[in-house]
């Protein structure tokens, strides 16, 4: 009978905040078990959290401006351009940009390697179309409603069985399936993501299909990541999370590319690339590599590791 009971609080629990909303970019209907203020809410404790780590850029004053005033351009041509937006530029290397509702977020990282405003305004649109499609919250749940099945799924099977170490078993087999179907998950919601970017691109009057360039951009990082981790071990294959620590749960760059090519068209042979030359002169000088907060500094025998408050003789 407690079985019966836990299930029934279970079921309470899990449907008690769903409902169905109607998805701000796609129009189409989804389940959903948060709400928006939620939704931002959470975003801003990320956020929060990641500027406690790495610091805000603040070496370049006018690229950061830059970035702001093309990030609510952006924000402006978006289904939820009504919501507040901050966009923010973290004093990292990492090759790497995400969003979360509210925030847009760009390490530094990653400038040196996108070749135009054009590029640039794709990269910034991708992230704007996680948040207008809500995949935070869609994920968010989605995982809570797997957990809730799962624990249901679980307790039903001890009292058939009488056997809670049988239940715990199969609740942790269904634990990892549930990881794979989430990383497919994830990455049908890039594609969205990146379909999305070309809408918005258009809508402000760039060639959607520049985006592809910020793509081969990503390939060419990858196979250089590759090049030179093999160079150093000798030639041991580096993991994923090495080369291009979104791979996991992005579709490979090449094939985005691809994608691009294919909803958009190629470019001409011949074609320039919006606003290369000013994006170039923004970036000019910016800092390449770790930063000292993450790093530190080395003197000629000295290297000084402020995270780690040590100091190491070479």
């Amino acid at each position: 009978m407690r079985h019966y009971v836990m299930v029934s609080l279970l079921l309470s629990a899990l449907m008690g905040g769903a409902g169905c909303a109607k998805n701000p970019a796609t129009g189409e209907r989804d389940f959903m078990l948060m709400s928006e203020d939620a939704e931002f809410e959470l975003g801003h404790e990320t956020v929060q959290a990641e500027i406690k780590q790495h610091g805000l850029y603040k070496e370049k004053p006018a690229l950061t401006d830059y970035y702001q005033k093309i990030g609510h351009k952006v924000v402006a041509v978006t289904e939820r351009s009504e919501k507040p937006f901050e966009f923010i530029m973290l004093d990292s290397e990492d090759f790497n940009a995400w969003a979360t509702p509210g925030y847009i977020n760009v390490y530094r990282g990653i400038l040196p390697f996108v070749n135009s405003e054009a590029e640039f305004v794709a990269l910034i649109s991708h992230e704007a179309g996680h948040v207008s499609a809500r995949h935070a919250a869609r994920t968010i749940s989605a995982s809570k409603a797997s957990q809730g099945l799962m624990l249901i799924g679980a307790v039903l099977l001890a009292s058939q069985t009488d056997s809670d170490q049988l239940a715990y078993t199969a609740l942790g087999a269904a634990g990892v399936a549930a990881q794979f179907g989430f990383a497919k998950y994830s990455r049908d919601h890039e594609d969205e993501a990146d379909k999305l970017a070309l809408r918005y691109m258009e809508s402000m009057g760039y060639e959607p299909a520049e985006a592809a360039g910020l793509y081969k951009t990503m390939a060419i990082y990858q196979k250089l990541s590759t090049t030179i981790y093999k160079y150093f071990n000798d030639g041991e294959e580096p993991s994923t999370s090495y080369t291009y620590d979104l791979l996991a749960s992005h579709p490979d760059p090449e094939a985005r590319q691809n994608l691009v090519f294919a909803r958009a068209g190629e470019l001409p042979a011949n074609y320039k690339l919006a606003g290369r030359d000013t994006y170039l002169k923004m970036i000019d000088g910016i800092a390449f590599g770790p930063n000292f907060r993450e790093f530190g500094a080395a003197g000629e025998r000295t290297l000084y590791l402020p995270k780690k408050r040590a100091k190491v003789t070479l």
